[in-house]
This record gives structure tokens, C-alpha cells and sequence, in this order.
């Protein structure tokens, strides 16, 4: 990982420039539908191939791809991480269910039911 950049130095996307981008081989885009748009095209006219989770933006999606065509660029857009992320955590809710009637793992699998509970974010951004 090169970089991480916060939304409190990226307001507008203004640190995603030439130089803070020159050791980044791909870019993980996953903010906001409002911030999205101005990021993809900071990135895209960077170089930068770019990832994308986030939603609610796709009514520029046309745009990003005429972009990204033009500039021979790299986009993939998982509309839907949360369908991943939620098999993902319906397994560790399992596991930690069974591992739950064993003793010596009974506070281990509770840890996992309470923390994948406290970090869930409110809706639209968790499914």
C-alpha cells in the first residue's frame, strides 16, 4: 500500500495529483456517491486503474466510461461488494455460533458476533 488518503485532505479530490499518485499501482475507490465522481476522474486522468465499490453515482457512469476509454484506462466497478461481504459475514456468524458451544472457544466466537455488530455502518453504506 502506498497511500491512504482521508476525506479531510482529499476535499474535491484535490490530493489526488501527479505526485501523490507516481507510487500507486491501483487505486481502492471506496468513499461516497458524492465524492466518487470528482475521485474516478482525478484517478482516471492520473493513469491511476481504479476499483470501485461505492454506489450511488452510476448515473455518470457513461462519462467514466468515455473517460477511461479515452485514456486507456482501467475502471472495474463491483456495483455490489456487500452480496461478498455479506456471505462473507453470515460464515463468521456461523463459526462463531459453533465455536460458541465449544468451551475453550466460547469468548472467542462471542468476540466475533459483537464486533462484527459495532463496526456495521448505518444505511445506505451496509447491506
Amino acid at each position: 500500500m502506498a497511500r491512504i488518503f482521508r476525506s479531510t485532505e482529499n476535499a474535491n479530490a484535490v490530493a489526488l495529483n501527479s505526485d501523490s499518485l507516481s507510487e500507486v499501482d491501483v487505486a481502492i475507490e471506496f468513499t461516497t456517491p458524492q465524492t466518487t465522481l470528482q475521485n474516478l476522474l482525478r484517478l482516471i486522468e492520473a493513469g491511476v486503474p481504479v476499483v470501485t465499490g461505492t454506489t450511488g453515482w452510476f448515473a455518470e457512469l457513461q462519462r467514466i466510461r468515455e473517460l477511461t476509454q479515452s485514456r486507456n484506462g482501467s475502471v472495474i466497478c463491483g456495483s455490489n461488494f456487500s452480496v461478498g461481504l455479506h456471505h462473507f459475514r453470515a460464515a463468521v456468524a456461523e463459526a462463531a455460533r459453533r465455536f460458541a458451544r465449544e468451551d475453550s472457544y466460547g469468548a472467542w466466537g462471542w468476540e466475533i458476533i459483537t464486533r462484527q455488530r459495532k463496526t456495521r455502518l448505518p444505511a445506505p453504506f451496509s447491506h
